[in-house]
C-alpha cells in the first residue's frame, strides 16, 4: 500500500510541475481574455509618441485632454511621454504597454506631472501590464 501512495505522490508532483510550466505561458498569451480583450499577438502596435507633441518645449506631452489606452492595441512607449497639468491618461483593464530600450537622452518613460491625472484600474484577472518592447508575452522573455 505504501508503494501505491508513493506513486500517487510522484504523479501529483509531476502534474503540478507541468501545470506550473504551462500556466504562465497561457496566462501571458491570454492577457485580458477575462475582460474581452483580443490575444496580445493579434493586437496592432501604436507608438505613444503619435499622441504627443513632437519637438519644442512641450515635447512628449499628451495632446488630448483625456487619452485612453485600451486593450485593443499594444501601446509602445518610444520616447519620454508626459501627462501634463490638466490632462488625463486612462488605462483600461487588459492593456499592455511596452517600453523601448534606451538610456539617458533616449530613455523611455511615462511621467505624470503635477496636475496631470492617471486612472488605471486593472485586476488580478484583467491586469494592466508594463513590460519591455522585446517581450512577446509568450513566456520566453528573460
Amino acid at each position: 500500500m505504501k508503494k501505491k501512495n508513493n506513486s500517487i505522490s510522484k504523479l501529483a508532483a509531476l502534474t503540478a510541475m507541468v501545470i506550473s510550466a504551462v500556466v504562465p505561458v497561457w496566462a501571458q498569451t491570454n492577457l485580458g481574455a477575462d475582460c474581452g480583450c483580443p490575444t496580445v499577438a493579434t493586437r496592432p502596435s501604436v507608438l505613444v509618441s503619435t499622441l504627443a507633441t513632437n519637438g519644442g518645449a512641450g515635447d512628449g506631452e499628451l495632446i488630448a485632454t483625456n487619452t485612453i489606452f485600451d486593450c485593443s492595441k499594444n501601446w509602445i512607449l518610444d520616447k519620454k511621454i508626459y501627462v501634463p497639468n490638466g490632462k488625463t491618461l486612462t488605462i483600461l483593464p487588459g492593456t499592455v504597454i511596452k517600453g523601448n530600450n534606451g538610456t539617458a537622452a533616449n530613455a523611455t518613460a511615462l511621467t505624470v506631472e503635477v496636475g496631470g491625472k492617471i486612472f488605471a484600474d486593472g485586476s488580478a484577472s484583467c491586469p494592466i501590464v508594463f513590460t519591455a518592447a522585446a517581450d512577446n508575452l509568450d513566456g520566453t522573455y528573460p
